[in-house]
Protein backbone atom coordinates (compact mmCIF):
# COMPACT_ATOMS: atom_id res chain seq x y z
CA UNK A 1 0.00 0.00 0.00
CA UNK A 2 1.34 3.46 -0.92
CA UNK A 3 2.15 5.63 2.06
CA UNK A 4 0.41 9.07 2.32
CA UNK A 5 3.74 10.88 2.13
CA UNK A 6 4.67 9.12 -1.10
CA UNK A 7 1.18 9.56 -2.55
CA UNK A 8 1.33 13.36 -2.32
CA UNK A 9 5.02 13.75 -3.13
CA UNK A 10 5.62 16.15 -6.02
CA UNK A 11 7.74 15.11 -8.95
CA UNK A 12 11.15 16.69 -9.43
CA UNK A 13 9.81 18.67 -12.38
CA UNK A 14 6.88 20.00 -10.34
CA UNK A 15 9.17 21.05 -7.50
CA UNK A 16 11.42 22.82 -9.99
CA UNK A 17 8.43 24.65 -11.49
CA UNK A 18 7.23 25.71 -8.05
CA UNK A 19 10.66 27.01 -7.12
CA UNK A 20 10.86 28.97 -10.37
CA UNK A 21 7.41 30.46 -9.78
CA UNK A 22 8.41 31.39 -6.25
CA UNK A 23 11.55 33.14 -7.46
CA UNK A 24 9.61 35.09 -10.10
CA UNK A 25 7.06 36.15 -7.49
CA UNK A 26 9.93 37.21 -5.23
CA UNK A 27 11.27 39.38 -8.08
CA UNK A 28 7.90 41.07 -8.44
CA UNK A 29 7.43 41.67 -4.72
CA UNK A 30 11.02 42.77 -4.30
CA UNK A 31 10.56 45.33 -7.07
CA UNK A 32 7.54 46.82 -5.31
CA UNK A 33 9.46 47.16 -2.05
CA UNK A 34 12.50 48.73 -3.69
CA UNK A 35 10.30 51.01 -5.80
CA UNK A 36 8.31 52.21 -2.81
CA UNK A 37 11.56 52.85 -0.93
CA UNK A 38 12.90 54.95 -3.81
CA UNK A 39 9.74 57.07 -4.00
CA UNK A 40 9.79 57.55 -0.22
CA UNK A 41 13.43 58.55 -0.49
CA UNK A 42 12.53 61.14 -3.12
CA UNK A 43 10.01 62.66 -0.74
CA UNK A 44 12.78 63.17 1.82
CA UNK A 45 14.07 66.02 -0.34
CA UNK A 46 12.53 69.13 1.30
CA UNK A 47 9.66 70.57 -0.75
CA UNK A 48 11.02 74.09 -0.42
CA UNK A 49 14.18 73.14 -2.36
CA UNK A 50 12.11 71.72 -5.20
CA UNK A 51 9.63 74.60 -5.19
CA UNK A 52 12.41 77.22 -5.14
CA UNK A 53 14.03 75.58 -8.17
CA UNK A 54 10.74 75.62 -10.04
CA UNK A 55 10.14 79.29 -9.15
CA UNK A 56 13.58 80.09 -10.53
CA UNK A 57 12.76 78.13 -13.69
CA UNK A 58 9.59 80.18 -14.15
CA UNK A 59 11.49 83.43 -13.69
CA UNK A 60 14.01 82.30 -16.31
CA UNK A 61 11.26 81.45 -18.78
CA UNK A 62 12.00 77.71 -18.70
CA UNK A 63 8.49 76.93 -17.49
CA UNK A 64 5.52 78.87 -18.87
CA UNK A 65 1.78 78.36 -19.07
CA UNK A 66 2.13 77.13 -22.65
CA UNK A 67 1.34 73.43 -22.35
CA UNK A 68 2.54 72.20 -25.76
CA UNK A 69 5.19 74.45 -27.34
CA UNK A 70 6.88 73.63 -30.64
CA UNK A 71 10.67 73.18 -30.81
CA UNK A 72 12.96 74.43 -33.55
CA UNK A 73 12.89 70.93 -35.05
CA UNK A 74 9.12 71.02 -35.36
CA UNK A 75 8.42 68.66 -32.46
CA UNK A 76 5.59 69.28 -30.01
CA UNK A 77 6.75 69.29 -26.39
CA UNK A 78 4.65 67.76 -23.63
CA UNK A 79 5.07 70.42 -20.95
CA UNK A 80 1.62 69.52 -19.59
CA UNK A 81 2.98 66.21 -18.32
CA UNK A 82 6.29 67.74 -17.29
CA UNK A 83 4.60 70.27 -15.02
CA UNK A 84 2.71 67.43 -13.37
CA UNK A 85 5.85 65.31 -13.02
CA UNK A 86 7.94 68.11 -11.52
CA UNK A 87 5.27 69.08 -8.97
CA UNK A 88 4.48 65.56 -7.72
CA UNK A 89 4.77 65.60 -3.93
CA UNK A 90 4.36 69.36 -3.56
CA UNK A 91 1.51 70.82 -1.52
CA UNK A 92 0.90 67.70 0.55
CA UNK A 93 -1.48 68.26 3.49
CA UNK A 94 -0.07 69.20 6.88
CA UNK A 95 0.60 66.20 9.06
CA UNK A 96 1.15 63.77 6.20
CA UNK A 97 4.34 61.72 6.24
CA UNK A 98 6.65 60.70 3.40
CA UNK A 99 5.02 57.28 3.06
CA UNK A 100 1.55 58.78 2.64
CA UNK A 101 2.83 61.36 0.18
CA UNK A 102 4.68 58.71 -1.84
CA UNK A 103 1.49 56.66 -2.15
CA UNK A 104 -1.11 59.39 -2.73
CA UNK A 105 1.11 61.51 -5.04
CA UNK A 106 -0.27 65.00 -4.39
CA UNK A 107 0.30 67.30 -7.36
CA UNK A 108 -0.14 70.95 -8.25
CA UNK A 109 -1.01 70.07 -11.84
CA UNK A 110 -0.57 71.18 -15.42
CA UNK A 111 1.40 74.29 -16.32
CA UNK A 112 -1.70 76.46 -16.30
CA UNK A 113 -2.06 75.64 -12.60
CA UNK A 114 1.60 75.23 -11.69
CA UNK A 115 2.89 78.60 -12.90
CA UNK A 116 0.36 80.78 -11.01
CA UNK A 117 0.66 78.64 -7.86
CA UNK A 118 4.46 78.83 -7.81
CA UNK A 119 4.47 82.54 -8.55
CA UNK A 120 2.19 83.02 -5.58
CA UNK A 121 4.50 80.80 -3.53
CA UNK A 122 7.42 83.00 -4.55
CA UNK A 123 5.47 85.96 -3.19
CA UNK A 124 4.98 84.26 0.16
CA UNK A 125 1.84 82.14 -0.25
CA UNK A 126 1.74 78.51 0.80
CA UNK A 127 1.64 75.63 -1.69
CA UNK A 128 -1.49 73.52 -1.89
CA UNK A 129 -1.98 70.45 -4.05
CA UNK A 130 -4.81 70.49 -6.59
CA UNK A 131 -5.39 66.76 -6.32
CA UNK A 132 -3.78 63.34 -6.04
CA UNK A 133 -2.26 61.56 -9.02
CA UNK A 134 -2.15 58.14 -7.40
CA UNK A 135 -2.84 56.25 -10.64
CA UNK A 136 0.91 56.14 -11.35
CA UNK A 137 3.97 55.28 -9.31
CA UNK A 138 5.90 58.39 -10.46
CA UNK A 139 9.11 56.47 -9.90
CA UNK A 140 11.04 59.11 -11.82
CA UNK A 141 10.80 61.38 -8.74
CA UNK A 142 13.76 59.61 -7.16
CA UNK A 143 15.77 61.39 -9.87
CA UNK A 144 13.78 64.58 -10.50
CA UNK A 145 13.39 65.87 -6.93
CA UNK A 146 17.08 65.63 -5.95
CA UNK A 147 18.10 66.92 -9.38
CA UNK A 148 15.79 69.93 -9.18
CA UNK A 149 17.09 70.77 -5.72
CA UNK A 150 20.71 70.54 -6.88
CA UNK A 151 20.72 71.61 -10.53
CA UNK A 152 17.43 73.38 -11.25
CA UNK A 153 15.07 72.88 -14.17
CA UNK A 154 17.65 73.25 -16.95
CA UNK A 155 20.09 70.90 -15.25
CA UNK A 156 17.37 68.30 -14.71
CA UNK A 157 16.39 68.41 -18.38
CA UNK A 158 20.01 67.99 -19.44
CA UNK A 159 20.52 65.02 -17.11
CA UNK A 160 17.30 63.37 -18.29
CA UNK A 161 18.32 63.68 -21.95
CA UNK A 162 21.83 62.45 -21.13
CA UNK A 163 20.39 59.36 -19.43
CA UNK A 164 18.29 58.59 -22.51
CA UNK A 165 21.29 59.07 -24.82
CA UNK A 166 23.56 56.89 -22.67
CA UNK A 167 20.88 54.20 -22.51
CA UNK A 168 20.53 54.27 -26.32
CA UNK A 169 24.29 54.05 -26.84
CA UNK A 170 24.63 51.27 -24.26
CA UNK A 171 21.97 49.16 -25.95
CA UNK A 172 23.66 49.63 -29.32
CA UNK A 173 27.06 48.65 -27.94
CA UNK A 174 25.76 45.58 -26.13
CA UNK A 175 23.89 44.12 -29.10
CA UNK A 176 26.55 45.26 -31.56
CA UNK A 177 29.32 43.36 -29.77
CA UNK A 178 27.43 40.10 -30.22
CA UNK A 179 25.75 40.66 -33.59
CA UNK A 180 27.23 43.46 -35.70
CA UNK A 181 27.46 47.22 -35.97
CA UNK A 182 24.88 47.12 -38.76
CA UNK A 183 22.40 45.27 -36.54
CA UNK A 184 22.90 47.79 -33.74
CA UNK A 185 22.33 50.70 -36.11
CA UNK A 186 19.17 49.13 -37.47
CA UNK A 187 17.88 48.79 -33.92
CA UNK A 188 18.37 52.39 -32.84
CA UNK A 189 18.09 54.45 -36.05
CA UNK A 190 14.28 54.53 -36.45
CA UNK A 191 13.59 55.85 -32.95
CA UNK A 192 16.55 58.22 -33.14
CA UNK A 193 15.69 59.74 -36.52
CA UNK A 194 11.94 59.31 -37.07
CA UNK A 195 10.75 60.52 -33.64
CA UNK A 196 11.55 63.47 -31.38
CA UNK A 197 14.38 61.70 -29.55
CA UNK A 198 16.73 64.67 -29.87
CA UNK A 199 14.13 66.90 -28.18
CA UNK A 200 13.25 64.50 -25.35
CA UNK A 201 15.09 66.65 -22.82
CA UNK A 202 12.42 69.31 -23.30
CA UNK A 203 10.05 67.10 -21.29
CA UNK A 204 11.76 65.38 -18.38
CA UNK A 205 9.29 62.49 -17.86
CA UNK A 206 9.51 61.58 -21.56
CA UNK A 207 13.30 61.45 -21.48
CA UNK A 208 13.35 59.36 -18.31
CA UNK A 209 10.72 56.97 -19.68
CA UNK A 210 12.86 56.48 -22.79
CA UNK A 211 15.93 55.88 -20.63
CA UNK A 212 14.02 53.24 -18.66
CA UNK A 213 12.81 51.60 -21.88
CA UNK A 214 16.28 51.28 -23.37
CA UNK A 215 17.88 50.26 -20.07
CA UNK A 216 15.35 47.47 -19.58
CA UNK A 217 16.04 46.20 -23.11
CA UNK A 218 19.79 46.22 -22.40
CA UNK A 219 19.30 44.31 -19.18
CA UNK A 220 17.08 41.75 -20.90
CA UNK A 221 19.72 41.25 -23.59
CA UNK A 222 22.51 40.67 -21.09
CA UNK A 223 20.44 38.32 -18.92
CA UNK A 224 19.16 36.12 -21.76
CA UNK A 225 22.53 35.99 -23.50
CA UNK A 226 24.15 34.73 -20.31
CA UNK A 227 21.24 32.57 -19.10
CA UNK A 228 19.23 31.41 -22.14
CA UNK A 229 16.38 29.72 -20.28
CA UNK A 230 12.65 30.37 -20.04
CA UNK A 231 13.03 31.26 -16.36
CA UNK A 232 15.52 34.06 -17.01
CA UNK A 233 13.55 35.28 -20.02
CA UNK A 234 10.50 35.56 -17.80
CA UNK A 235 12.53 37.28 -15.08
CA UNK A 236 13.95 39.83 -17.52
CA UNK A 237 10.55 40.59 -19.03
CA UNK A 238 8.89 40.82 -15.60
CA UNK A 239 11.47 43.36 -14.49
CA UNK A 240 11.10 45.35 -17.72
CA UNK A 241 7.32 45.49 -17.40
CA UNK A 242 7.56 46.50 -13.75
CA UNK A 243 10.06 49.25 -14.58
CA UNK A 244 7.71 50.62 -17.24
CA UNK A 245 4.85 50.80 -14.74
CA UNK A 246 7.18 52.46 -12.26
CA UNK A 247 8.51 55.22 -14.53
CA UNK A 248 6.44 55.57 -17.71
CA UNK A 249 3.33 57.78 -17.83
CA UNK A 250 1.86 55.82 -20.78
CA UNK A 251 4.32 57.37 -23.22
CA UNK A 252 6.31 54.41 -24.58
CA UNK A 253 4.49 51.41 -23.11
CA UNK A 254 3.59 49.52 -26.32
CA UNK A 255 6.96 50.34 -27.88
CA UNK A 256 8.80 49.11 -24.81
CA UNK A 257 6.73 45.92 -24.83
CA UNK A 258 7.66 45.28 -28.46
CA UNK A 259 11.33 46.18 -28.04
CA UNK A 260 11.96 44.05 -24.96
CA UNK A 261 10.14 41.08 -26.48
CA UNK A 262 12.19 41.18 -29.70
CA UNK A 263 15.45 41.70 -27.83
CA UNK A 264 14.73 38.57 -25.76
CA UNK A 265 13.84 36.64 -28.91
CA UNK A 266 17.03 37.66 -30.72
CA UNK A 267 19.15 36.85 -27.67
CA UNK A 268 17.56 33.39 -27.65
CA UNK A 269 18.10 33.07 -31.40
CA UNK A 270 21.80 33.78 -31.02
CA UNK A 271 21.94 30.98 -28.47
CA UNK A 272 20.54 28.46 -30.90
CA UNK A 273 16.81 28.58 -30.10
CA UNK A 274 14.66 27.69 -33.10
CA UNK A 275 11.12 26.80 -34.12
CA UNK A 276 8.90 25.83 -31.19
CA UNK A 277 11.50 26.82 -28.59
CA UNK A 278 11.75 30.28 -30.11
CA UNK A 279 7.97 30.59 -30.21
CA UNK A 280 7.83 29.60 -26.54
CA UNK A 281 10.43 32.23 -25.72
CA UNK A 282 8.32 34.86 -27.47
CA UNK A 283 5.16 33.87 -25.64
CA UNK A 284 6.99 33.95 -22.30
CA UNK A 285 8.55 37.36 -23.02
CA UNK A 286 5.30 39.00 -24.17
CA UNK A 287 3.27 37.53 -21.31
CA UNK A 288 5.79 38.19 -18.55
CA UNK A 289 6.23 41.85 -19.55
CA UNK A 290 2.47 42.38 -19.32
CA UNK A 291 2.31 40.57 -15.98
CA UNK A 292 5.09 42.78 -14.60
CA UNK A 293 3.31 45.92 -15.80
CA UNK A 294 -0.07 44.86 -14.41
CA UNK A 295 1.27 43.63 -11.08
CA UNK A 296 3.26 46.80 -10.42
CA UNK A 297 0.46 49.08 -11.50
CA UNK A 298 -2.02 47.09 -9.43
CA UNK A 299 0.25 47.32 -6.40
CA UNK A 300 0.19 51.12 -6.55
CA UNK A 301 -3.59 51.12 -6.81
CA UNK A 302 -3.85 48.77 -3.84
CA UNK A 303 -1.54 50.94 -1.73
CA UNK A 304 -3.50 54.03 -2.72
CA UNK A 305 -6.77 52.29 -1.83
CA UNK A 306 -5.41 51.35 1.58
CA UNK A 307 -4.50 55.02 2.13
CA UNK A 308 -7.32 57.10 0.65
CA UNK A 309 -10.05 54.48 0.43
CA UNK A 310 -10.66 51.66 -2.03
CA UNK A 311 -13.94 53.18 -3.21
CA UNK A 312 -12.18 56.42 -4.18
CA UNK A 313 -9.47 54.58 -6.07
CA UNK A 314 -11.92 52.23 -7.78
CA UNK A 315 -14.07 55.07 -9.12
CA UNK A 316 -11.03 57.00 -10.33
CA UNK A 317 -9.49 54.00 -12.10
CA UNK A 318 -12.83 52.88 -13.57
CA UNK A 319 -13.50 56.31 -15.07
CA UNK A 320 -9.98 56.66 -16.46
CA UNK A 321 -9.92 53.19 -17.97
CA UNK A 322 -13.29 53.77 -19.62
CA UNK A 323 -12.15 57.10 -21.01
CA UNK A 324 -8.85 55.76 -22.35
CA UNK A 325 -10.51 52.78 -23.98
CA UNK A 326 -13.29 54.65 -25.76
CA UNK A 327 -13.97 57.98 -24.11
CA UNK A 328 -15.90 60.82 -25.72
CA UNK A 329 -13.83 63.70 -27.06
CA UNK A 330 -14.05 66.15 -29.92
CA UNK A 331 -10.73 64.78 -31.22
CA UNK A 332 -11.74 61.09 -31.12
CA UNK A 333 -13.08 59.32 -34.20
CA UNK A 334 -14.99 56.10 -33.69
CA UNK A 335 -14.29 53.03 -35.76
CA UNK A 336 -11.64 50.37 -36.11
CA UNK A 337 -8.31 51.66 -37.39
CA UNK A 338 -8.87 55.32 -36.53
CA UNK A 339 -6.20 55.44 -33.83
CA UNK A 340 -3.69 53.55 -35.96
CA UNK A 341 -4.22 55.81 -38.96
CA UNK A 342 -3.77 58.92 -36.83
CA UNK A 343 -0.55 57.71 -35.19
CA UNK A 344 0.98 56.34 -38.38
CA UNK A 345 0.00 59.47 -40.29
CA UNK A 346 1.65 61.74 -37.75
CA UNK A 347 4.75 59.53 -37.77
CA UNK A 348 5.02 59.77 -41.55
CA UNK A 349 4.66 63.55 -41.32
CA UNK A 350 7.84 63.85 -39.26
CA UNK A 351 10.69 65.50 -41.23
CA UNK A 352 12.38 62.17 -42.02
CA UNK A 353 9.46 59.93 -41.19
CA UNK A 354 8.30 58.80 -44.63
CA UNK A 355 11.83 58.16 -45.89
CA UNK A 356 12.82 56.12 -42.83
CA UNK A 357 9.61 54.09 -42.78
CA UNK A 358 9.62 53.22 -46.48
CA UNK A 359 13.32 52.35 -46.48
CA UNK A 360 12.90 50.25 -43.34
CA UNK A 361 9.94 48.29 -44.68
CA UNK A 362 11.80 47.60 -47.93
CA UNK A 363 14.81 46.42 -45.92
CA UNK A 364 12.62 44.16 -43.78
CA UNK A 365 11.15 42.49 -46.87
CA UNK A 366 14.65 42.03 -48.30
CA UNK A 367 15.92 40.46 -45.07
CA UNK A 368 13.06 37.95 -45.05
CA UNK A 369 13.41 37.00 -48.73
CA UNK A 370 17.17 36.62 -48.53
CA UNK A 371 17.04 34.76 -45.25
CA UNK A 372 14.41 32.30 -46.44
CA UNK A 373 16.08 31.69 -49.83
CA UNK A 374 19.47 31.10 -48.21
CA UNK A 375 17.97 28.66 -45.72
CA UNK A 376 19.23 30.64 -42.76
CA UNK A 377 15.76 31.77 -41.71
CA UNK A 378 12.46 29.92 -41.97
CA UNK A 379 9.18 31.65 -42.58
CA UNK A 380 8.09 30.73 -39.06
CA UNK A 381 11.21 32.33 -37.59
CA UNK A 382 10.51 35.53 -39.51
CA UNK A 383 6.91 35.54 -38.29
CA UNK A 384 7.90 34.95 -34.66
CA UNK A 385 10.47 37.74 -34.74
CA UNK A 386 8.14 40.17 -36.52
CA UNK A 387 5.01 39.57 -34.45
CA UNK A 388 5.95 41.73 -31.40
CA UNK A 389 6.53 44.72 -33.68
CA UNK A 390 2.76 44.89 -34.21
CA UNK A 391 2.04 45.35 -30.50
CA UNK A 392 1.74 49.17 -30.80
CA UNK A 393 -0.92 48.82 -33.51
CA UNK A 394 -3.00 46.51 -31.33
CA UNK A 395 -2.46 48.85 -28.38
CA UNK A 396 -3.71 51.84 -30.38
CA UNK A 397 -6.96 50.09 -31.24
CA UNK A 398 -7.62 48.82 -27.72
CA UNK A 399 -6.82 52.19 -26.11
CA UNK A 400 -8.33 54.08 -29.01
CA UNK A 401 -9.38 57.23 -27.16
CA UNK A 402 -6.03 57.72 -25.43
CA UNK A 403 -4.08 56.96 -28.61
CA UNK A 404 -6.04 59.53 -30.59
CA UNK A 405 -6.00 62.32 -28.01
CA UNK A 406 -2.26 61.90 -27.44
CA UNK A 407 -1.26 60.71 -30.92
CA UNK A 408 1.65 63.15 -31.06
CA UNK A 409 3.07 61.33 -28.02
CA UNK A 410 2.01 57.73 -28.55
CA UNK A 411 3.35 57.54 -32.13
CA UNK A 412 6.89 57.26 -30.75
CA UNK A 413 6.34 53.60 -29.96
CA UNK A 414 6.30 52.96 -33.70
CA UNK A 415 9.94 54.00 -33.95
CA UNK A 416 10.91 51.57 -31.20
CA UNK A 417 8.92 48.75 -32.79
CA UNK A 418 10.31 49.36 -36.28
CA UNK A 419 13.89 49.26 -34.99
CA UNK A 420 13.14 46.02 -33.16
CA UNK A 421 11.67 44.51 -36.34
CA UNK A 422 14.71 45.39 -38.46
CA UNK A 423 17.09 44.15 -35.78
CA UNK A 424 15.41 40.78 -35.41
CA UNK A 425 15.09 40.05 -39.13
CA UNK A 426 18.63 41.20 -39.93
CA UNK A 427 20.25 39.03 -37.26
CA UNK A 428 18.23 36.02 -38.44
CA UNK A 429 19.17 36.68 -42.08
CA UNK A 430 22.86 37.50 -41.82
CA UNK A 431 25.57 34.95 -42.55
CA UNK A 432 27.31 33.13 -39.68
CA UNK A 433 30.21 34.97 -38.09
CA UNK A 434 33.64 33.40 -37.58
CA UNK A 435 35.66 36.35 -36.38
CA UNK A 436 36.80 34.94 -33.07
CA UNK A 437 36.63 31.70 -31.08
CA UNK A 438 34.72 33.54 -28.37
CA UNK A 439 31.41 32.09 -27.18
CA UNK A 440 29.76 35.28 -28.43
CA UNK A 441 30.28 34.25 -32.05
CA UNK A 442 26.96 33.39 -33.64
CA UNK A 443 26.26 30.50 -35.99
CA UNK A 444 22.66 30.85 -37.10
CA UNK A 445 22.64 27.82 -39.36
CA UNK A 446 19.99 25.22 -38.79
CA UNK A 447 21.31 21.96 -37.29
CA UNK A 448 21.05 20.06 -40.63
CA UNK A 449 23.41 22.61 -42.23
CA UNK A 450 26.30 21.84 -39.87
CA UNK A 451 28.53 19.11 -41.25
CA UNK A 452 29.68 16.12 -39.27
CA UNK A 453 33.21 17.51 -39.47
CA UNK A 454 32.07 20.69 -37.75
CA UNK A 455 30.28 18.70 -35.06
CA UNK A 456 33.20 16.36 -34.35
CA UNK A 457 36.19 17.92 -32.57
CA UNK A 458 39.52 17.43 -34.26
CA UNK A 459 41.76 14.71 -32.79
CA UNK A 460 44.62 16.12 -30.75
CA UNK A 461 48.00 14.49 -31.49
CA UNK A 462 49.36 12.38 -28.65
CA UNK A 463 52.50 14.47 -28.49
CA UNK A 464 50.39 17.54 -27.68
CA UNK A 465 48.33 15.69 -25.08
CA UNK A 466 51.42 14.64 -23.08
CA UNK A 467 53.46 17.80 -23.54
Amino acid sequence: MTSPSRKFRLSAQSRKALRATGFLLAILIGFQLVGLSLVIGAEMVPDRFVADALVEGIEEGLITEVEHPITGLGNQVDRWTECIALTIGLGDPDGSNNLQTAITSPVIGKCGLTVPALRAYGDGASLEANGSYFRYWHGYTFMTRPSLALFGVAGTRIIALALAAVALASLAVLVGRVTSVAAALLLITPVLVSTDFVDLGESVPHALAMAATLASASLAWVIVRRRPSLFWMAAAALFAGSLSAFVDLMVFLPGTWALVSVVILVAALTRGWRSFRLLTAGIVAVTAWLVGLAFTWGTKWFLAGATVGFRTVFVNIRDQVGFRLNGDSTTVTEGFGAATRLNVGYWLDRPLGTMIVLASLAAAVFFVIRGVRSGRMSGWTALILAAPAFIPLVWYEILSSHSQIHYWITYKSLGLALGALLFGLFVAMRPPQHRTPSSDVIDLREPHEVSETARTPARIPDAEVHS
